[in-house]
C-alpha cells in the first residue's frame, strides 16, 4: 500500500513540476466568452440556466456550474482555475496508471507518469477554457476503474458507481461519449470474446451516451454553430481527412514536438490516389494486429480500438464550430492519448526484461531518461499560453495561414490603442482568407476607428462581411449603428439601418441589443440621431 502512495505522489509531482509555469498565466482566447464575460457565469441564477435552458451556447452544465462557484471562491484570478485544471490532471495521471494497472498492462506506472508530462495534454490544461477536458476525464477514468474492479468481483455498488460517474462525466462534457464499445473492446481483450453479459451490462452507459450525444449535436449544429458553415466538403472527402488526422494524432502522441494552438485545415485532392494511403494504412494496421492477435496478444489491437473510438467524435463526422480553424487540435486527442502510451509503456517494460533481464536501476534510469525531455517540453509549451499576445504570436509563427491568429492579434493590438497596427493585421488575415466574414468585420471596424476615418471601406466591408456571415449579430449591430450616425452625411443611410434592425429582430428575436437597435433605428427614422460610434 505506501508503495501506491509513492507512485500516486511521483506522478502528481511530476504534473505540478511541470505545469508550473501555468500558475502564472492569464487568460487567452475564449476564455472571455467561456468565462469571465459569460454572463451565465456571473448571473446569480446562472447554475439554474446552464442545466435547464438552452440559453448557453453548449451543455457542459457540469462544467459550468464547477466555475459558476470558482468564480466566486477566486474572485476572477485566473490562478485558481489554472490551479484546479492541473489537479484534475493529475489525478486523471494517477487513474490512468490504476486503469492500466487492473488491465494488466506492463509499465502501468510509466504509462501515467507519460500521461502526466505529455507536452499533447497542454493544451487541454493550461487553457483554462479545456477545463471541459480535464474535469470528464477524471470522472470517466473513474467510472472506467470503478467498472473494472466490479468485474474483477467487487461489490455490486461499483457497478452503480460507474454509471453515476459515466453520467457525471457526460454532463460535463460528452467527449467519453464512447465509452459503451470501449467496454465491449476491454471485455475482449480481457477474455477474448463479447458475450451476452457484456451487452447486458453496457445498456445503461449506452442509453447516457445516446441521449446526451444528441443532445450535444443539437446544441453545436443549433446554438453554437446556428447558421454558420463550418465545413461543406463530402463524405468521402472528410473520411479521407479523418484518416490523416488519425495519423497525426499517432504522431505527435509519439514524437510531440512542433505543437501549435491551430494546424493548417488540410483540403483532400480525391482525385490523387496518394491521399488514400493513410485510410489503407489504417485497414491494413488494423488487420494486421487481428491476424498476430495471438503472437502479440490482444493488448495492442484493443490499444488501437481505443483509440479509433475516443477519436472518432472529433474526426469531422459530426460538425464541430472550431474546426472552421482546422481539423486537428492537441486537446481533441487527450482522451485517446493513454492507449499509445499505454502501448510505449509497455513495450519500454517488454524491452527491460527481455533486455536487461529486469534490471531495476536500468528501468528507472530509462524512465527518466524519457520523462524529463517531456517535462521539460511540457514546461515551454505552457509559455505558449502565457497570455493572448504570447499565443497567438506562437501560432502564427507556426502556422501562417492561421487566419483567427492574425485577426486575435488585431483585436489585442485594438485593445491596446493602436487601430493602424491592429488594421494592418486584419489586412493579413483577409490576404490569408478572403471569405471570412469575421476578419471584414474587424476591418472595418478598425476602419471606421482610425485616426482619419474612411467610412465608406468600413461599410464595404461590413457589407461583406453580412454576405459571408448574414445572421451574425454583431455585425448587424454595428453596421447598422454606423448607418445611423455616420459622420459624412451623404453615407448615413436610416432607411437601410432599420431593414438591418429589422433582420435582425427577425433572426434573433430573443437577443435584447436587436430589439434595442430597432428601437434606435425607428427613432432615427424619425428624425432622432445617435451619438455614438461602434467602439473597440
Amino acid at each position: 500500500m505506501k508503495r501506491q502512495y509513492v507512485i500516486a505522489g511521483l506522478i502528481c509531482m511530476l504534473a505540478l513540476a511541470a505545469y508550473l509555469p501555468a500558475m502564472t498565466a492569464g487568460y487567452v482566447w475564449d476564455d472571455d466568452t467561456f468565462l469571465y464575460e459569460n454572463p451565465w457565469i456571473h448571473a446569480g441564477d446562472g447554475l439554474a440556466r446552464f442545466w435547464f435552458t438552452t440559453e448557453p451556447y453548449d451543455y457542459y452544465p457540469l462544467t459550468s456550474s464547477m466555475l459558476w462557484v470558482e468564480w466566486r471562491l477566486w474572485g476572477g484570478q485566473p490562478w485558481g482555475f489554472h490551479l484546479v485544471n492541473i489537479l484534475l490532471h493529475a489525478g486523471s495521471a494517477v487513474l490512468v496508471w490504476k486503469v492500466l494497472e487492473r488491465l494488466k498492462v506492463p509499465g502501468a506506472a510509466l504509462a501515467g507518469a507519460l500521461f502526466a508530462v505529455h507536452p499533447v495534454t497542454v493544451q487541454s490544461v493550461a487553457w483554462i477554457t479545456e477545463r471541459k477536458n480535464t474535469l470528464p476525464m477524471v470522472l470517466y477514468l473513474g467510472s472506467l476503474l470503478a467498472y473494472l474492479q466490479w468485474e474483477d468481483g467487487r461489490p455490486k455498488k461499483l457497478y452503480l458507481w460507474s454509471v453515476g460517474l459515466f453520467l457525471l462525466a457526460m454532463l460535463a462534457k460528452t467527449a467519453p461519449v464512447a465509452m459503451p464499445l470501449v467496454l465491449l473492446v476491454l471485455a475482449w481483450k480481457r477474455r477474448g470474446r463479447i458475450g451476452l453479459a457484456d451487452l447486458r451490462r453496457v445498456l445503461p452507459f449506452l442509453a447516457i451516451s445516446i441521449g446526451l450525444g444528441l443532445l450535444t449535436v443539437w446544441y453545436q449544429s443549433h446554438r453554437a454553430i446556428a447558421n454558420e458553415v463550418v465545413r461543406s466538403d463530402s463524405l468521402l472527402s472528410r473520411a479521407v481527412i479523418a484518416s490523416w488526422a488519425v495519423w497525426f494524432y499517432l504522431y505527435k502522441a509519439v514524437w510531440p514536438v512542433g505543437l501549435a494552438f491551430t494546424y493548417p485545415r488540410w483540403r483532400a485532392d480525391l482525385a490523387a490516389p496518394a491521399s488514400y494511403l493513410p485510410l489503407a494504412g489504417m485497414v491494413v494496421l488494423t488487420a494486421g494486429l487481428w491476424l498476430l492477435r495471438r503472437r502479440l496478444g490482444r493488448g495492442p489491437l484493443a490499444a488501437w480500438l481505443y483509440f479509433l473510438l475516443m477519436l472518432g467524435p472529433v474526426l469531422g463526422f459530426i460538425e464541430i464550430y472550431y474546426m472552421r480553424y482546422t481539423f486537428v487540435a492537441d486537446h481533441w486527442q487527450y482522451f485517446a492519448l493513454p492507449a499509445v502510451l499505454a502501448v510505449l509503456a509497455a513495450a519500454g517494460a517488454w524491452a527491460v526484461g527481455r533486455l536487461a533481464g529486469g534490471n531495476v536501476k536500468l528501468a528507472w534510469a530509462g524512465s527518466a531518461l524519457l520523462l524529463l525531455p517531456l517535462a521539460v517540453l511540457s514546461f515551454r509549451q505552457c509559455g505558449v499560453y502565457h497570455d493572448n499576445e504570447s499565443l497567438w504570436q506562437d501560432t502564427v509563427a507556426k502556422n501562417p495561414s492561421c487566419w483567427l491568429g492574425w485577426d486575435q492579434l488585431g483585436v489585442n493590438q485594438a485593445r491596446a490603442g493602436d487601430i493602424l497596427k491592429a488594421k494592418a493585421l486584419f489586412e493579413k488575415s483577409l490576404e490569408v482568407f478572403p471569405d471570412q466574414g469575421e476578419g471584414h468585420r474587424l476591418l472595418a471596424k478598425a476602419l471606421a476607428n482610425q485616426p482619419m476615418p474612411d467610412y465608406r471601406r468600413a461599410m464595404e466591408h461590413y457589407q461583406r462581411s453580412l454576405e459571408l456571415r448574414p445572421f451574425d449579430p454583431i455585425t448587424q449591430t454595428e453596421y447598422c449603428q454606423l448607418l445611423l450616425a455616420c459622420p459624412v452625411q451623404s453615407l448615413r443611410n436610416p432607411a437601410k439601418a432599420l431593414e438591418l434592425a429589422r433582420q435582425a429582430c427577425k433572426d434573433h428575436p430573443n437577443n435584447p441589443a436587436a430589439k434595442s437597435l430597432l428601437q434606435q433605428a425607428e427613432a432615427t427614422s424619425r428624425r432622432s440621431r445617435p451619438s455614438y460610434l461602434p467602439q473597440e
